[in-house]
């Protein structure tokens, strides 16, 4: 033990003289050792110091990670002025670094600033912004917006716009944000286009006959990016995505689950290439919040009918990190 001892001490000085001969031009003196240390350590990602407690849906993962979401409200009337669904909402939307949202309030974003007030006050390492498709759709009552956290993405503040529809061939215009993960070498980060989407519950099939020709159009508008999110209310279920599989190639995260509080049928969904994007880890699924927050039915649907659905994407283009 005394030899084993002896060796590993000595292993351990060479070690650490060769190391700092390699760091010699940035060690002039011992204090600059720690802060060497110190700056190596704030490169390496790490996760939110404030963090909402996870369900067994949502696994802990030590790998760098973006999760997006989708989430429909209920429209006309969904206020969160009162002390019992805002702290609800924001607990929700804390879990994901970007989520599209549906059903908002149309009149104004007095609605999205509170929630992004009420996001600040409760994770003080996330800086919340949206963007909203109000401008586009002035005479609707609802009106669709992305949220992001700005301490995990970047917003192409440029180029997020609404899809040009003049044939209306979809009830509303989808809204487009095009995204890049926060790394310390933007030349690694994922870059991705994220769609908010929004079907017609009245033939929502007719509206499915077009998402390939949507994700293609969106995919060749420009920027030359080729991971294309659709997230939203496709108001179908997977027979109906089967069909748009077979046509476009796409695949969706949301397989044989509802997506509504009464757990009656599937709305929700998110789509994408799973040739483009090999970024998605392969989690993903469904956000009970019904079941999370121990609420009865209508007190769940004080907030939406629907449960949010999300999915997890690794930080780095590709998928894997590449070495410097």
């Amino acid at each position: 033990m005394a030899r084993f001892a002896k060796t590993s001490l000595l292993a351990l000085i060479i070690f650490g003289g060769i190391w700092a001969l390699l760091n010699r031009d940035r060690l002039r003196n011992p204090a600059e050792l720690l802060n060497h240390l110190r700056q190596q350590l704030a490169l390496a990602p790490v996760n939110f110091s404030h963090q909402p407690a996870l369900d067994l849906e949502v696994p802990l993962v030590s790998e760098p990670v973006i999760r997006v979401a989708s989430f429909k409200l209920n429209g006309v009337g969904t206020t969160i002025d009162d002390t019992q669904r805002l702290p609800m909402l924001t607990e929700i939307c804390a879990r994901y670094d970007a989520i599209a949202l549906q059903g908002i309030d149309g009149r104004d974003d007095a609605w999205l600033q509170l929630l992004t007030e009420s996001l600040q006050a409760y994770s003080k390492n996330a800086d919340y912004f949206f963007i909203t498709d109000q401008s586009q759709h002035p005479n609707q009552p609802t009106q669709n917006a992305i949220l992001f956290n700005r301490r995990s993405l970047d917003l192409d503040h440029l180029n997020w716009y609404t899809v040009n529809d003049p044939e209306n061939l979809l009830r509303r215009k989808p809204l487009v944000g095009w995204f890049r993960t926060r790394l310390g070498n933007p030349a690694q980060a994922f870059t991705f286009t994220l769609v908010n989407v929004e079907f017609t519950a009245v033939r929502p099939d007719l509206e499915l006959a077009y998402l390939g020709d949507l994700f293609r159009a969106i995919r060749n508008d420009g920027r030359g990016e080729d991971d294309v999110i659709l997230a939203g209310d496709f108001n179908s279920c997977d027979r109906g995505l089967a069909a748009v599989q077979q046509r476009s190639g796409l695949t969706w995260v949301v397989s044989n689950r509802p997506t509504d509080v009464r757990h009656t049928g599937q709305f929700d969904n998110m789509v994408f290439s799973p040739i483009a994007t090999v970024e998605h880890t392969g989690r993903g699924g469904v956000f009970d919040f019904m079941r999370m927050f121990n609420l009865g039915l209508a007190d769940a649907e004080a907030l939406s009918n629907r449960l949010p659905v999300w999915a997890e994407f690794s930080v780095y283009e590709g998928g894997v990190q590449n070495p410097q």
